[in-house]
This record gives C-alpha cells, structure tokens and sequence, in this order.
C-alpha cells in the first residue's frame, strides 16, 4: 500500500476510534443510527437522490457514509446539473461548471480512504471556490451553502437562492437530537475548521453561530463542502 495512502487509513481508524470508542461503529457514532446504516446497506448502495433527500439529516449522513465513491460523485453531479437548468448570469454558471468539474475530474476527493495529500488538495481547491464565490460574485453565504454544502435541490425566488428543505423521515429522526438540544451526547452536526466551515450552522435564525469542539457523536463524513468533511462539532449560538 502507498504510504500515504496508509498513512490516511491509519489517521481515519485512529479519528473513528477515538471519537466512537467502539470500533463496530462505522457510519454514525451513534448506534441506532449505525445499526440502521448496517441494515439497510443494500438498499442505500442503489439509492436514489430523491430516496436520499427523504431521509432526515443524521440519516442522511450514515447514509452518505455508507455510500461507494461513485455513487457519491453521481448524487453531487445530478444535483449540480439540476442547478445549472436555473438561471445564472454567465459568470455564475462558469463558477457552478467548474465546481462540477472539479467533482468529475477528482474522484479521489470522495474515497473513504484518502491521502493527506487529496485531503489537503480537497480542502485549497473548495476553498477557493468559496471564496471566489464571494469576492468575485458577491454570493452570499446562503447561497455557498445551497449549491455546495448540501444535496437538496436549489431554488430562485426573486433573485435570492433558497434550499428545499427534505422532511425528517418516519424512521425516528425527529427523535435524534444534538448535543446543543439534547444536554449532551449528541450527533455532531458541523466541521470545526476554517471559516466556511460554519455554514452548516448556517440556518440558526436569530443568533450568530459558530462551529466548536464537544462532546457529541462523530461522523466520518457527511459535512463541509460536497458533505466530504468530517461532522466533528456542534452549532453554538450566541444572541448579541
């Protein structure tokens, strides 16, 4: 094996055992959720976008934990392709395509084993995007969030992008909480990193919102742009 290559595999057992603490847990550190994953690997492996996007949010990040890399890649580029059909000035769509390329040409990105050297080219290359998606564009981060940090289908609504939103399914979702609803214990719901990294906490009205370290239920993946970053963290809200 490539050294680096088993160097990340190394780094991966040793983040989902340490956050686990089980080493049976492997698409959600919480067990209902893992079992479920466990369960129904064969029906997630042939999942649709569609059957994806009914499941509620912490299902739907075992579930993406679950999924082969090409079936990752074929959701990220329905959804992408679904977005171009609206309407953009040309420079937005040449931004939109090149984020779809960048989901086609780098099929690395979504293995569940990967490199520090991918991890880090990942990381530089959705960066930019974002930022050129702000500085060049003057997108804001509502609009980031929607193409880039979620599968759910986008809208335009008078010039202002919207997400729509899936219903929790009936498999218990609404029953999983976070730790900030919970009292502790709870699934991580954010990546603590840089500073697009609190757009997963995006959608907390009322308050500023921030991604931090806490004890809560690690997800290998399923955060961050293209859900390809761990779920580590937990939205803190501060009311200024």
């Amino acid at each position: 094996m490539n050294t680096k290559y088993l160097f990340g595999f190394v780094m991966l057992c040793i983040t989902i055992l340490t956050s686990c603490q089980k080493d049976e847990l492997l698409y959600s550190c919480n067990p209902t959720i893992d079992k479920w994953a466990k369960d129904h690997l064969s029906e997630i492996g042939t999942m649709t976008r569609a059957q994806f996007l009914d499941l509620g949010e912490a299902y739907q990040r075992a579930a993406f934990n679950a999924f082969p890399p090409q079936q990752r890649i074929n959701l990220w580029k329905e959804k992408l392709e679904e977005t171009l059909q609206l309407e953009w000035t040309s420079s937005e769509r040449s931004h939109i395509e090149a984020l779809l390329n960048m989901v086609l040409k780098n099929n690395t990105w979504f293995e569940n084993v990967r490199s520090q050297e991918v991890i880090e080219h990942y990381e530089i290359e959705t960066y930019r995007w974002n930022d050129d998606a702000i500085n060049n564009l003057q997108w804001d981060l509502g609009t980031i969030y929607a193409i880039t940090y979620t599968l759910s289908t986008v809208i335009k609504n008078n010039d202002k992008v919207l997400v729509v939103e899936s219903p929790l399914s009936p498999s218990g979702a609404n029953s999983i909480k976070t730790k900030s609803e919970s009292g502790g214990g709870g699934i991580c719901e954010c990546h603590v990193g840089n500073f697009f990294s609190n757009l997963n906490c995006l959608f907390k009205s009322g308050f500023s919102v921030i991604c931090e370290d806490d004890d809560c239920w690690f997800v290998p993946a399923g955060c961050g742009s293209l859900c390809l970053q761990s779920c580590d963290g937990v939205c803190k809200y501060y009311n200024y």
